[in-house]
């Protein structure tokens, strides 16, 4: 039996290594005892009595947790390709994000720049003085209606959709 600390693979060999060898003392004492010789049907797994199996099964629970967490470690990536879509959809759900904001915003604006609209209008016509307002309500409408756009196409972009490559 080696003894390598570093590697929890060879950890989880040595423990299984002395298990299988408490078993088979196990049954080489059970065989003495029956008095044959033939070899025994495979004994189903008994309780660990033996000092030395009982000191393995924690040498092989450390080294199993050792390995999972290894397996799945964010310092070991191993899907590099699932990890920079999942950055991807991330990127694209901040600028979900970050239109759903400038919409609500211009959407005020929007209902400000009517009321001061109609406010310039009706001032212009009670004094009759000088040249028509333009109206700024219908700018704001068409920038609402672009970044509705932008935001339908993200929401297209992030959602699943058989047979499109992104």
């Amino acid at each position: 039996m080696s003894t390598h600390k570093g590697d929890p693979m060879q950890r989880v060999l040595d423990a299984d290594v002395i298990l299988e060898r408490e078993r088979a003392a196990r049954e080489r004492e059970a065989e003495a005892e029956r008095g044959r010789r033939d070899p025994p049907n495979r004994a189903p797994i008994e309780p660990v009595e033996n000092r030395a199996a009982a000191h393995a099964l924690p040498l092989m629970a450390e080294a199993m947790e050792e390995l999972h967490q290894r397996r799945f470690s964010p310092r070991r990536n191993r899907w590099k390709e699932v990890a920079e879509f999942d950055r991807r959809v991330r990127e694209l759900g901040e600028r979900q994000t970050t239109l759903n904001d400038e919409l609500g915003a211009l959407e005020e604006r929007h209902k400000e720049s009517e009321r001061a609209d109609r406010e310039a209008l009706a001032t212009w016509a009670a004094n009759g003085k000088g040249k028509r307002p333009e109206p700024t309500a219908p700018a704001v409408r068409q920038r609402i209606e672009e970044l509705t756009q932008n935001r339908e196409a993200l929401s297209l972009a992030v959602t699943p959709c058989p047979g499109r490559q992104s």
